[in-house]
């Protein structure tokens, strides 16, 4: 007998940030692994065209080492503020 499935489920797939974001995170360049994140991030890209509430904060990273390890420092914010606040927090 086989499974059967009762309603529908739905799988986003991971999220940017947790997609890879080095040379060494894909095995080296592998091909297949190449392949493979091409493809995961081909089908996230559709699917946050369908829904852009998915999509996140897509502002570039300015720094997200230090102090902006737990909150990383994005373009557009106030320098000022996000360090202080980054200062607050590490305590």
């Amino acid at each position: 007998m086989s499974a059967v499935h009762m309603g529908n489920s739905a799988d986003a797939g991971p999220s940017r940030e947790q997609m890879p974001h080095s040379w060494e995170s894909i095995g080296g360049g592998h091909p297949d692994a190449v392949a493979h994140w091409r493809r995961t991030i081909e089908k996230r890209e559709k699917l946050e065209e369908k829904y852009p509430e998915l999509a996140g904060d897509r502002r570039p990273v300015l720094a997200h080492e230090g102090i902006f390890a737990k909150r990383p420092l994005r373009a557009g914010d106030d320098i000022q503020k996000a360090t202080q606040e980054a200062l607050t927090n590490q305590e």
